[in-house]
């Protein structure tokens, strides 16, 4: 295994210092910080830079992220690069207390031209007037994740996600919940697709200092299946559900219990899944459940109605 080495964009100054690395989806170019702060985790005296990857595996000369990014006497940090299906371009997301805002530090967007230049950028809509940090864009479900101390939360930063729905437009922010956020703050969150594993950063602050760990999560998603009698409305016992996943062929079967017309199961995100409910007098019911633009710990809750057998 090669052993790891210092990164070339790490400056040669002593009073800067190199954070936040993103890199576009196919690696091709490295975005980072360099700030000057003495306190890295302050983040309020910060740029934004990218190297370019050579064929070769080395990285080129570092870049300074144009004016209308790097606005002067504001910070300008967070990099994250994701590719918008609504607009057909990749966008540059990234974190300012520039004026125009909604207070504090928000998020703004710029759009990378095919030519590879950077448009006016913009706040998103999500901002408060409380903090907003961290930006993470999931490409396959076009989610924003990010941390925030303006949308109700735990306590100090929660971690947050927002769906990308239109060209500009966001669903309203919804908090990740007790799983990952506590009354202390949490922030840079990324979900790996290829292993369905969330990682993020945890601790506890002072005045001056900050204690951090890094967490990883599994991320699954809770269904919550309830049977019914479709002329009744009453409840069906013993109720059986059948699932396949049609992406790893993996199956499973699955029994309410005779007190019980419901059953919560885990289900994978980022796959499609056959689901069979059957019961005795009943006529099965097949349908799927459809994860794939889903990234993050959630609960779906589906009632199932089932017709009863004719009788002769």
């Amino acid at each position: 295994n090669r052993e790891p080495r210092e990164s070339e964009a790490n400056p040669r100054s002593a009073i800067l210092n190199a954070s936040n690395v993103s890199l576009m989806p196919d690696a091709s170019r490295m975005y980072y910080t360099l700030c000057s702060d003495e306190n890295p985790l302050l983040q309020e005296h910060c740029t934004i830079w990218y190297r370019n990857r050579f064929y070769n595996g080395e990285w080129g000369p570092a870049v300074k992220l144009p004016d209308q990014i790097n606005i002067r006497h504001y910070t300008n940090t967070h990099p994250t690069v994701g590719y918008d299906w609504a607009l057909k371009k990749y966008l540059l997301y990234f974190v300012s207390n520039r004026p125009g805002g909604a207070g504090g530090k928000d998020i703004w967007c710029s759009e990378i031209e095919r030519d590879g230049t950077f448009g006016e950028p913009y706040p998103i809509s999500i901002n408060t007037p409380g903090d907003e940090i961290t930006p993470f864009f999931h490409q396959p479900s076009q989610t924003l994740f990010f941390s925030s101390e303006g949308w109700e939360n735990k306590g100090g930063f929660d971690i947050f996600h927002a769906k990308k729905t239109a060209e500009k437009d966001w669903k309203a922010p919804v908090n990740m919940g007790s799983l990952l956020n506590t009354a202390d703050d949490e922030f840079y969150y990324t979900f790996h697709t290829s292993s369905k594993f969330a990682y993020y950063v945890a601790g506890k602050r002072g005045k001056d200092w900050m204690n951090t760990d890094i967490f990883e999560a599994r991320v699954f998603i809770d269904y919550q299946l309830r049977a019914f009698d479709i002329q009744s409305k009453t409840t069906v016992e013993n109720a059986t559900i059948e699932i396949v996943d049609l992406k790893s062929g993996a199956n499973g079967k699955y029994n309410t219990g005779p007190s019980h017309h419901d059953l919560k199961i885990k289900l994978e995100p980022g796959t499609i899944y056959d689901i069979k409910v059957s019961a005795n007098g009943f006529e099965p019911k097949t349908f799927q459940v459809d994860t794939e633009s889903i990234s993050y710990f959630t609960l779906l809750e589906k009632n199932v109605f089932l017709h009863p057998y004719a009788r002769p």
